[in-house]
This record gives C-alpha cells, structure tokens and sequence, in this order.
C-alpha cells in the first residue's frame, strides 16, 4: 500500500486483491487419473512404434541380404558356358577362364530343398560356403536361357608337338628296311574345349641310304596297347632319291587326316614294301624328360607285330596341324 498525502493528511490507500480458488480433494484424485491413463497410452505409442521401426530395419536387412545373392547368382549365370547340372534345388555351371590357367572356372548352386535350410556355394569343387539362410525356395529356371547352339571354330596351323630336344642321352639311328618299320606313336596336348584335331605336316629327320627306292610314311590309329592299328587314316608315297645323303628334316604334307579324337593318339609309320634298304631316321634315347604321350615302336615283319611302346626312344619328328573347339556360347 503506498500514503496519499494532502496537507498534513494521509490517507491510507490499500490493493484490492482477487482471492485464488483451491482444487478439491476430488478434482485432485480425478486429475491425477486422467493423467495416468494420457501417459500410460503415450508409453504403449512408444513400445509399438519402436517394435515396429525394428521390425522394418530387419526386414531392410533380410531384404538387402537377398538381393545382393540374387545379384550375384545373376552375374555368374550372366557368363555361363555349360550346365552340368540343373534341377530345381541345384545348379552346375562353367563360366570363362577367371584365374588366368586356361580352363573354365565351376560354379555350384545348392539348396537341400528343405524350407529354412541354407543356401550353399561352390567353387572349382572347394568346400562349400553358406551364402544364404532360411531359404524357403530356390528356382533358377526364370534366370537361366537356353543357349543357341555353339559354332565350331578351327584354329590355323601351328605345331602340335614332337621332339624338342631333351637334355643328355644320345641320337642313334635306324635303318628302315623291307621288313624292318618304325613306328611313333602322338598324342598332342589340346585345350578342355578341344572338339577334333587334325594333321597337316609331319617333320622327320632322315636321310637316303639308297636310291630309287619306293617308301611311305603313314598315319594309322592305334589300338588299347597304343600299337599301329590295320586303320590307315593317311599315307604319303616318295622315292627314296628325294631324300638328302644326309640328316636333314622332311617334310610330309597330309591333306585328309581331319576330324581325330581329342582324346586319342595317332601312330606315325615309316615304311618300305621292298627293294634294297633305303633309308635311315635318327631317334634320341635316354634323354632326361622325354616327350609326354609319345613313344616309339619298330617292326621286323612288316607290322604284323610291334615292339611294346617306349618312352626312352623318340622319333626325331614334329607334327603341325589345326584344332577344332567350341565356340563362345551365344544367347537369344
């Protein structure tokens, strides 16, 4: 209150304040459960939304698992060669060369058929690693196209094999008879892929030990014991005054031995039906690592029986020829 004053007289002024109105017992216990009941609904808002944000983030997870091994079963199918196996539950496939050793890459897809099991991966037939769990189903045959038909390819010439020079042994040579043959047994070393392999030259070192003597030089097939079979598939006829008086590489062209068995041999015959001995070929024996898949045989009667095949004497002889394989396989 504050003192008016007019003269020597006062007067006493005093604020009139409104009096404030208390909350009863009940109003108190009322509100007191309405609250309860607001905040009770707010924490079971909370408790959902945070079920259901978890429940989401999972479900991202799980979604983005299964599409990274979609993708990537898509990739591997996107450059596959050949199918070795494929059912509903399991998928076995080639794709291109991928570790730079020349031979297709195996790639295996597998699921037990079991809802809930695993989804397994496999690589060049290594231990199998889990990719994927609870798989419930598992079906390639919307992702997997048929592939056209692949087109052959035929290589140009080069060199199939032959000797090449092994270190230390020794070069002898043979004298090629009326009844006494040699025999070089061949089998090149060719790509996975390889469908056929042809010959067109055969080197040989030889020289004339006398003239006008008619010879041959054949391509037979072999039999299980790797012998010249009765099966001539080629043979060259040339007189003996063609050859040199001394060692030299000869030449022999063949133009129909086409079409051979990737996984065989050929045997290459020197021969002479009669006359007067006509020439000699030099061979290599004893030398340390010999040639693989060749080996040498002779005959004293014609061929009507060989010497067991060696791999301790071969023939001085190169082979040139073409390979056929597959081609790159081609999609609609």
């Amino acid at each position: 209150m504050r003192a008016r004053g007019t003269g020597d007289t006062f007067i006493v002024v005093r604020a009139h304040r409104g009096r404030c109105r208390a909350f009863t017992l009940t109003e108190l216990v009322l509100s007191m459960g309405i609250a309860t009941l607001i905040l009770g609904g707010m924490a079971s808002a909370l408790v959902i939304a945070s079920r259901a944000t978890g429940s989401g983030m999972v479900s991202s997870a799980r979604s983005t698992d299964t599409r990274l091994v979609t993708d990537r079963i898509a990739a591997d199918l996107n450059h596959a060669i050949s199918f070795t196996e494929q059912t509903n539950d399991v998928t076995t496939f080639t794709v291109p060369d991928r570790d730079a050793d020349g031979n297709p890459e195996t790639i295996r897809y597998a699921w037990s058929g079991t809802a809930g099991d695993t989804l397994t991966y496999q690589y060049n037939g290594s231990s199998q690693t889990d990719i994927a769990e609870d798989v419930y189903r598992f079906d390639l045959t919307s992702m997997i196209r048929q592939a056209i038909p692949i087109p052959s390819e035929e290589s140009e010439e080069f060199l199939l094999g032959g000797h090449y020079n092994p270190s230390g042994g020794s070069l002898k040579e043979y004298r090629i008879e009326q009844d006494k043959w040699c025999a070089q047994y061949f089998k090149p070393t060719l790509p996975t892929n390889a469908i056929s392999w042809s010959i067109t030259r055969v080197y040989i070192v030889m020289k004339a030990v006398y003239t006008n003597q008619t010879m041959g030089v054949k391509i037979h097939k072999v039999n299980a014991r790797l012998e010249p079979s009765d099966h001539v598939l080629a043979m060259i006829t040339f007189n003996s005054w063609a050859l040199p008086y001394y060692y030299a590489w000869c030449g022999f062209a063949f133009s129909n031995v086409f079409g051979l068995d990737p996984s065989t041999g050929v045997s290459i015959v020197v021969k002479q039906p009669y006359g007067y001995p006509a020439a000699k070929v030099e061979y290599h024996e004893n030398g340390t690592s010999m040639p693989r898949n060749t080996h040498w045989l002779t005959t004293s009667n014609q061929g009507d029986s060989w010497t067991a095949p060696t791999n301790e004497r071969d023939l001085l002889f190169y082979v040139y020829g073409t390979v056929t394989t597959e081609g790159p396989a081609q999609w609609p």
